[in-house]
């Protein structure tokens, strides 16, 4: 396993800093203090760490700090795990006179909350109000006593009586538990767009090409990157339903997803496999995000605000979304064909 990956090695050494959410089947690492991020998702039966976690956050706890604009701000604190965008999912922009900082402002500052215990697991409901949006975000994170599942719910209250323009979407970026050996993803949808500018000079399709799934039935299977196929892409797929999953078709270590497609109707796919670009990579690391949006493809919220294609919460209007995501292994002779109510994969032939 490379040095720069954290896989299986998923002790935190701040973990008594965190909110740690247990079942029988998953355990979980909340961060309030910056974001409510997901900082580690371990399935217990194999011990295995299935979440990215950033060199940069291995050894010290992630925090919140300045809302400073440019890009690169964003990675010197990017921890990896799964992230929260709101209300801007992409690079930086202005919007109503504010200034919005690259993906947003709900995952960089800190949120209030505590763990509970529920009839049927463990939770935590975090809270914050955003410093430059006038805007309430409520999150319950919980995990499931009875299947793997973690579970994310989340709410914006506009507390303004003036409409509020938006991006949403959640950022679960996964490591070398899923990614190395060759991961597929299974996904409802025929075809993808690649990303309108050149993401990378080894990226595997001309920007702004549609390209063809392959397809068995109406589900689509999409091969990311083998570990010494070097380069890097952001891809988006138009999803008929909200689910995906991702199996390791070397281990059968399975990562299946259920989100609100209303809210969310765009799945973003973006790999970062030992490309040989310069910062913030340089070439050591591999990380797959499989991402639920609002929109696509990525564009800051002020274009799309111009566009016609941004979101709008109306004055003192609340909306709310949820992704539900599992971590099982399954036998690679059984197609993935959907995921059910829960969060759990559903595969052919079964009742």
């Amino acid at each position: 396993m490379a040095a720069t990956d954290m896989g299986s090695e998923h002790e935190v050494p701040y973990a008594n800093d965190l909110i740690r959410l247990s079942s029988p089947g998953l355990e979980a690492l909340v961060n309030p203090q910056r974001g409510g991020d997901v900082l580690s998702l371990v399935h217990k039966d194999t011990q295995t760490e299935v979440l990215w976690r950033s060199r940069r956050a291995r050894h010290s706890l992630p925090l919140a700090g300045p809302l400073r604009q440019d890009e690169s701000s964003f990675y010197d604190e990017y921890p990896g795990g799964i992230q929260e965008l709101f209300p801007n999912s992409a690079a930086s922009t202005q919007v109503g006179g504010s200034e919005l900082p690259f993906h947003g402002e709900a995952c960089r500052v800190p949120w209030q909350g505590a763990k509970t215990a529920t009839s049927d697991g463990e939770a935590t409901t975090l809270d914050v109000h955003l410093r430059r949006s006038p805007v309430r975000m409520t999150k319950r994170i919980s995990v499931d006593s009875s299947n793997p599942v973690l579970a994310l719910e989340s709410t914006a209250h506009n507390l303004s009586p003036r409409p509020i323009p938006y991006t949403w979407g959640f950022h679960p970026a996964f490591g070398a538990a899923l990614l190395e050996g060759g991961c597929r993803i299974y996904v409802p949808a025929e075809e993808l767009l690649v990303h309108p500018q050149r993401f990378s000079e080894l990226q595997k399709w001309e920007p702004g090409s549609r390209q063809e799934l392959d397809t068995a039935g109406d589900i689509g299977t999409l091969d990311l990157r083998l570990t010494n196929d070097c380069g890097a892409d952001l891809l988006y797929l138009k999803c008929r339903e909200g689910w995906f999953v991702a199996r390791n078709e070397s281990t059968g270590l399975t990562v299946s997803a259920l989100w609100d497609i209303e809210a969310m109707p765009y799945l973003w796919v973006w790999q970062e496999c030992h490309d040989l670009a310069d910062f913030p990579w340089w070439g050591l690391e591999h990380v797959a995000g499989i991402e639920p949006q609002s929109s696509a493809p990525a564009q800051e919220l002020r274009s799309l605000v111009e566009a016609g294609d941004a979101g709008w919460l109306g004055p003192d209007e609340t909306r709310s979304t949820f992704m539900r995501l599992s971590v099982t292994v399954s036998d690679l002779q059984l197609r993935p064909s959907g995921v059910d109510s829960s969060g759990m994969p559903v595969f052919e032939g079964s009742a």
